[in-house]
């Protein structure tokens, strides 16, 4: 039988954490929305224990396994038909552990190496353990995520979210403490998702971004594609950041075909991307995406965007994997298809700032799935890129390690970049200033946003 899980799991379940319990949207009586509560556990299958004492005796040793285009097409397969237990890998070392209750997944969970041990201090056991992400759904769809990402028996990430109304995500270091966090409420009608995120700084954790995405996120005709130059100082801004989905039209049966296997490629080379970054939530992310979803693929003839992703931001769309393509301007080569593809997976974990979408002179520096685009599949991509897409400043990132992993190289960067600051004063009077000593003045005292990924304190 399933047991709870202690916030500092053993390896018995490997995945553990402290939970997070979501805010539940405000009630019809008006009351306030419950404030996340720790340690709410979860339930993990007893099972799991010895899935990967034979997964770490198995793949110890092994080495350059990775998943392929192949491999994802028949996990998708093999996750269709009921089974338990899929590789995601070409070597089987990174794989999909899943238990149902009738026809409803209850409790998954993607593995792979790093390999590791635990101490249980209470029954002296020593226990192997894996880097994983485990996702358990309760009947009424709330879903709690727990990711042990380095190997170690202890859950850094953890994440609760209830379908249609919110999101709670913290990464915490090995003492528990809260490194980021994101909320995320669904407003009321349903098109706008409100977010705020809290990043520690001199060992406070303080608020660094609260903006409003859009469920229905478009990739616009106006964007810049990988490889491109950077967009104009006054890119073209979408006709509403919160769009009703678009007017659809029959996509052929060749059409559909080839989405499929763009989609397929986009995860391949996403992941890998991820991985090289250090992003392991990501790329986990990413893999159970693929092997455990049914996109639906839909055509539109709106002139005013090429892709969208409509629905799917952080669980809180629970069910929606619906993607809009407009066939008359999806018709780039191949590659830039593929990061397309990309970028709308990549907002099945983020959304746009639409206020930094109509207002950034280089939305590749300012908007993290832009420079996870041109990092991973651009032909010009730099370190710059490599910190916009992390969450970091240039001086923290590894390019040398990225390359090395990647097996390419990417281009040096200006190291005092500034990106830009935003002043969100009210509606209508946003301002995009270079620094955020400039945003501060120009905004009234008020509070600024930067945007910059430079390590030079003048420059931000």
């Amino acid at each position: 039988m399933p047991g709870p899980l202690s916030s500092r799991l053993f390896v018995t379940v490997l995945v553990g954490g402290l939970s997070a319990l979501l805010a539940c949207s405000r009630a019809s009586n008006g009351a306030a929305p419950a404030e996340p509560t720790p340690d709410g556990g979860v339930f993990v299958p007893a099972e799991l224990d010895a899935y990967i004492e034979e997964l770490a005796s198995r793949c110890a040793t092994v080495e350059d396994d990775a998943p392929a285009e192949a491999t994802l097409r028949e996990a998708r397969a093999a996750y269709k038909r009921g089974e338990t237990d899929i590789a995601l890998s070409v070597k089987g070392c990174t794989r999909l552990f899943v238990q149902r209750s009738g026809d409803r997944e209850v409790f998954s969970a993607v593995l792979s190496p790093p390999f590791g041990v635990s101490f249980d201090n209470e029954t002296m056991a020593v226990k192997r353990t894996a880097a994983m992400i485990s996702w358990s759904t309760g009947p009424d769809g709330k879903t709690e995520v727990r990711g042990d990402l380095d190997g170690d028996g202890i859950a850094e990430l953890r994440e609760s979210a209830v379908p249609g109304a919110s999101l709670v995500s913290e990464l915490t270091d090995a003492r528990g403490t809260v490194k980021q966090r994101t909320r995320a409420k669904v407003a009321a009608d349903g098109l706008r998702v409100e977010v705020t995120e809290e990043s520690e700084t001199d060992g406070r954790l303080g608020v660094t971004a609260t903006y409003e995405g859009a469920r229905v996120a478009r990739k616009c005709t106006g964007d810049p594609t990988p490889g491109s130059d950077p967009p104009p100082a006054t890119p073209p801004r979408p006709a509403s950041p919160f769009p009703e989905s678009p007017h659809e039209i029959a996509c052929s049966p060749e059409q559909l075909q080839k989405l499929d296997a763009l989609l397929e490629q986009a995860t391949n080379g996403g992941s890998a991307c991820m991985e090289a970054t250090g992003m392991l939530d990501i790329r986990f992310r990413l893999l159970r995406q693929m092997a455990t979803t049914s996109f639906d693929f839909k055509c539109t003839d709106d002139p005013t965007f090429v892709a969208a992703n409509d629905g799917g931001y952080g669980n809180v769309f629970g069910g929606r994997a619906l993607i809009w393509i407009n066939p008359l301007l999806f018709t780039a080569v191949n590659a830039e298809q593929v990061a397309t593809l990309y970028h709308e997976l990549m907002h099945f974990f983020f959304v746009h700032d639409h206020q930094v979408e109509a207002l950034a002179p280089d939305l590749s520096y300012a908007d993290r799935v832009y420079a996870c685009e041109q990092l991973c599949f651009g032909k010009k991509a730099n370190r710059c890129h490599l910190a916009a897409c992390t969450k970091k400043k240039i001086c923290e990132v590894d390019k040398t390690g990225f390359e090395r992993r990647m097996g390419k190289e990417i281009e040096a960067c200006w190291t005092g970049h500034q990106v830009g600051a935003l002043c969100r004063k009210k509606p209508g009077e946003r301002l995009w200033c270079t620094t955020k000593a400039e945003c501060d003045a120009a905004c009234g005292g008020q509070e600024c946003e930067s945007k910059s990924i430079s390590c030079n304190q003048n420059c931000r």
